[in-house]
């Protein structure tokens, strides 16, 4: 099964920040998480990201929610290792 990816606007903001070979890195891992959204490499998320999933493409993350009933995968959060976790606590709260 092939799954439907959404970016939410946030998201977009996120990628399109991005440098060019970071993109690159993105774009090849939303491809491989289409295919298999909890593909090794992936982690479910805990604490007050409970109900997430990250996917690392090299030095960053993408925190995403799959909606299992209507297969689509929703990415909220694109960026740096060093940042995302607050990021994503921020929009997950929202």
């Amino acid at each position: 099964m092939t799954w439907e990816l959404e970016l939410l606007p946030e998201a977009e903001d996120d990628f399109d920040r991005l440098p060019r070979r970071e993109q690159d890195r993105i774009v090849t891992q939303l491809a491989a998480l289409r295919d298999d959204p909890l593909h090794p490499g992936t982690r479910q998320l805990s604490g007050n990201l409970r109900g997430g999933f990250r996917a690392r493409a090299g030095d960053y993350r993408i925190g995403y929610c799959l909606d299992e009933a209507q297969g689509v995968i929703e990415v909220w959060a694109i960026g740096h290792r060093g940042r995302f976790y607050q990021v994503a606590e921020r929009r997950m709260k929202s």
